[in-house]
């Protein structure tokens, strides 16, 4: 890289055989996470998980060779992982390549080495000899890397490190590139460099079989057609052209126009090696540069030691797909300092790249995060307006007033939990006003086309519509001249990606039935309690966990004992408990879903009529997992409804209360 010294660490572990059993995942759309990490793979359930949460991870290849169960076991979690292969481009690491089960095999010819005018081979950084880049290295070095590294499992594509378009920096600029024994026109030397440095890269485009190849170090437009992307490094990045904020995002922005498809460009912030890891300020600038032109981020130590994985509050949303460019407050075209924004599907990215204080304007009410680390700025507070200090960031969620893939009624106050009874966000009525008050409405993608349908619950019928208002269905469960109140459940029984809709009444002895997704009954009536029962019931139906079996949860309705009953998607029964005092008869309310991220689904209760609103979390054989909390404080015992809905976009199941 340019005027800078490189760098290479490579370090070594014994290859294990552990076997994990991990649920997978889909790492975040927006905030992309990446991982710079130069340090030691574990083989530890707990190492796999922390890393399989990102988007894009750069290891060394002797990492990945040592430990392909391990990299195997981060796939699995998380197979869509871009996994890159750390690779220098300009230098031998004499501290640890002799004894690498890979770089050991490397044969480093006399004239390959980066001389001055005596001979002496030069040395830009602690450990390693600098390579001139010639011909006969780039075809030989790419060969090797061919061969001995684009091979290795799960290698997605190479990070080529120390990658810079002139070498007058190198020592000094006391270089000999030709080894004539006369030391280099700077001007002279620059040029070939530049020559040689695209060589190389050319010469990569066309030998390795990789999917990515991506360089650390230059936005040289010559050489961008060459590669997927690059990153930058300690941003903004002292190299590129002034080292300002300003000139690095359009060193980004007009760069990558220039790349291969697919591009891939990094992010790299940190701490200027001080260790600083709750710089939050630092983190929040960079990340919202990133998501500014949708790319991405990581952050850690610094240059002298990239080998951290550290999170952070703004990691655990995922703000979905860009719904809009990027805009600045006066209208630029390029950037330059300002308040910067780019609109997402769950809400929004904003940069302040002035040196001054911004008053912001949001142009709508915007929910902050609520964090855990920086409390004081991710509060969890509804804002229509902000003030931003100067080069600070800021990720916001959009506010509720309907929710996706969930059945909620038109009117309802939703509350939103996680299972330890912390509130995850802010409280919000849920209403579209193209519907009844009361109607219980979901808006979710039932045959599995990709796409949202709409559904719509009232007393005496369940009525479907595709996604492109074309209809689906009407049925009458239980007759036109049915007045009482249904209770309605979707979810997946079968595990093939089709909804099954359950449907049960709220009182007299009416058996439940389950429709597929098109509105035809699927199953036989069923009388879970007996043809006599007349109390009711309340309904979950979904998978046990990821690619489990289907499951029918029934809540007792008001008469009978508060039972949680699990039945498999043939009616059998497996298991039945009181979720509340035997002597309790106001019935319970269900749901399903992972709320602890652990692979498996939880059952939710609520109480019903009768009782506070308090929220048991149980797994499948009945056994309560987490300490029951009050959703809210209240004088009236008529229960509470739950349903579980993924609102803070972590990949995780929260648990949403509703009140009527």
């Amino acid at each position: 890289m340019q005027n800078k010294p490189p760098k290479l660490t490579i370090f070594f572990l014994t290859v294990l055989s552990t076997v994990f059993f991990l649920h997978p995942i889909n790492a975040t759309i927006a905030p992309k996470k990446a991982e710079y990490f130069l340090n030691n793979v574990e083989d530890s359930p707990a190492f796999v998980n922390k890393v399989a949460r990102y988007n894009l991870i750069i290891l060394t290849p002797t990492q990945i060779y040592l430990h392909q169960n391990t990299i195997q076991n981060i796939k699995n979690i998380n197979p869509t992982m871009i996994i890159l292969a750390y690779v220098p481009s300009q230098s031998y690491n004499t501290q640890y390549w002799p004894n690498d089960p890979i770089f050991n095999k490397l044969q480093i010819q006399p004239e390959w080495w980066l001389r001055d005018k005596f001979g002496n081979v030069i040395s830009t950084w602690p450990g390693i000899k600098n390579i001139n880049l010639n011909s006969d290295w780039t075809e030989y070095y790419l060969q090797f890397v061919n061969n001995h590294i684009v091979g290795l499992p799960n290698v997605d594509g190479i990070f080529f490190d120390m990658v810079s378009p002139n070498i007058s920096w190198a020592n000094g600029g006391e270089t000999d590139l030709d080894n004539d024994g006369i030391k280099d026109n700077p001007a002279s030397a620059d040029a070939l460099w530049l020559n040689r440095t695209k060589n190389f890269l050319s010469r990569a485009s066309i030998i390795l079989k990789t999917k990515y190849i991506i360089m650390n170090g230059t936005s040289e437009p010559s050489v961008q057609s060459y590669t997927n992307g690059r990153m930058f490094e300690n941003f903004p990045t002292p190299w590129e052209g002034d080292g300002s904020w300003s000139a690095v995002m359009n060193k980004i922005a007009n760069g990558k126009k220039n790349n291969k498809n697919p591009s891939i460009i990094i992010i790299n912030s940190n701490t200027n090696n001080t260790g600083r890891r709750d710089d939050y300020q630092n983190v929040r600038f960079g990340l919202g540069s990133a998501m500014l032109e949708n790319e991405y981020y990581s952050f850690d130590h610094g240059d002298a030691n990239h080998g951290q994985l550290w999170w952070y509050d703004e990691y655990n949303v995922d703000l979905g797909e860009p719904t809009g460019r990027v805009a600045s407050d006066n209208g630029y075209a390029d950037y330059r300092p300002d308040v910067w924004r780019r609109d997402f599907e769950n809400g929004l990215a904003i940069v302040n790249s002035t040196d001054i204080v911004k008053s912001v304007a949001l142009n709508g009410d915007y929910e902050k995060i609520r964090g855990t680390e920086d409390r004081a700025v991710n509060d969890g507070s509804i804002v229509s307006e902000i003030s931003l200090n100067p080069f600070d960031g800021l990720l916001m969620l959009k506010i509720f007033s309907t929710l996706d893939d969930v059945l909620f009624t038109n009117g309802a106050f939703a509350r939103f939990f996680r299972p330890n009874g912390e509130r995850v966000r802010n409280g919000s009525f849920l209403f579209n006003d193209a519907y009844q008050g009361n109607d219980r409405l979901a808006n979710i993608d039932l045959d599995q086309n990709g796409r949202k349908d709409n559904f719509l619950a009232r007393a005496e019928f369940i009525q479907a519509w595709r996604d492109d208002g074309l209809p689906l269905f009407k049925e009458y469960p239980y007759s036109a001249n049915y007045t009482g109140r249904t209770r309605v459940a979707i979810g997946d029984l079968n595990d093939d990606g089709l909804k099954e809709i359950a449907v049960a009444p709220s009182s007299g002895a009416l058996p439940i039935k389950i429709y597929d997704a098109y509105g035809i009954l699927s199953r036989n009536d069923w009388f879970p309690y007996g043809r006599k029962y007349k109390g009711g019931y309340s309904l979950a139906i979904g998978p046990s966990g990821a690619g489990g079996a289907g499951r029918i949860i029934v809540g007792a309705g008001i008469g009978r004992e508060p039972t949680v009953s699990v039945y498999d998607n043939n009616y059998k029964l497996l298991k039945q408990w009181s979720a509340y005092e035997k002597i309790f008869r106001g019935g319970v309310n269900v749901a399903l879903g992972d709320v602890d991220g652990d692979g498996q689904n939880e059952i939710i209760v609520g109480a019903g009529r009768g009782k506070e609103p308090i929220i048991k979390i149980f797994n499948e054989d009945g056994k309560e997992i987490y300490k029951s909390f009050t959703a809210y404080k209240t004088a009236a015992l008529t229960g509470v409804e739950v349903r579980t809905a993924d609102v803070d976009f972590d990949g995780i199941d929260d648990i949403v209360t509703l009140t009527e």
